[in-house]
């Protein structure tokens, strides 16, 4: 499933949700709330969140607009998210990993029709990327979270679980291998340059032909990843 922009963050969601059965564990962390009974509140907020995220962009993305939105109490938003940092980190996270399953999903939808023997892993990240070119609020307001001292950002963007990342696209993969090594280089180099895209010192397109030479190389190397 590509992700349409006229496709609203709920929809893509509920069909992330019904690809798993509607098993929360097999998401990423962030799409389950932390008190048992409540995912229903905690899951519209991140909704609400990553919509102003994709169609106003970071300076719509504050407490009290997500709380009026989200048709709840401002206390309740800080119930699940201790700042705006944190909420706006969770959120861009989240809609991310939205994007990856997309993604990998695609690339293994279109693998048996591909006769040009591309690897169907740079399938996936030229899907990827290309979702980010196709929604570049979403793009800025994710390199903007990571911007920030809050503990609560610094200290998930320090244990990034590439493995997770990694599953995304092969749910078999074990920790150590090829395919996770080449995610953490892929997305260190994919932040970098979106970091210097946010700052106007590159052009969108620089960053996703760098990161998809970077790809093709980590592909061509030996006992790498073939899908």
């Amino acid at each position: 499933m590509r992700i349409a922009p006229e496709m609203s963050v709920r929809e893509a969601v509920a069909a992330m949700l019904a690809r798993h059965n509607g098993n929360l564990s097999a998401l990423h962390p962030f799409w389950t709330a932390s008190r048992a009974g409540q995912q229903e509140r905690y899951e519209r907020i991140l909704v609400t969140a990553i919509e102003l995220a994709r169609t106003q962009g970071y300076d719509a993305m504050q407490m009290r607009n997500v709380a009026q939105r989200s048709n709840v109490a401002l206390a309740t938003v800080y119930t699940y998210f201790q700042s705006r940092d944190h909420l706006i980190h969770r959120a861009s996270v989240a809609w991310n990993s939205v994007l990856t399953e997309a993604a990998a999903e695609h690339a293994h939808t279109t693998r048996a029709s591909d006769e040009s023997g591309r690897s169907p892993f740079l399938t996936f990240i030229t899907a990827l990327t290309g979702m980010f070119v196709a929604q570049p609020k979403v793009l800025e307001v994710w390199v903007r979270s990571t911007m920030t001292r809050d503990k609560s950002v610094t200290s998930t963007q320090a244990n990034i679980d590439w493995l997770h990342w990694a599953r995304a696209f092969d749910h078999d993969v074990s920790p150590g291998s090829d395919l996770e090594h080449h995610m953490f280089v892929i997305g260190d180099v994919f932040y970098a340059g979106a970091v210097r895209w946010a700052f106007g010192q590159a052009e969108l397109d620089q960053v996703i032909d760098r990161t998809l030479g970077v790809t093709e190389r980590l592909l061509g190397a030996p006992n790498s990843v073939d899908g």
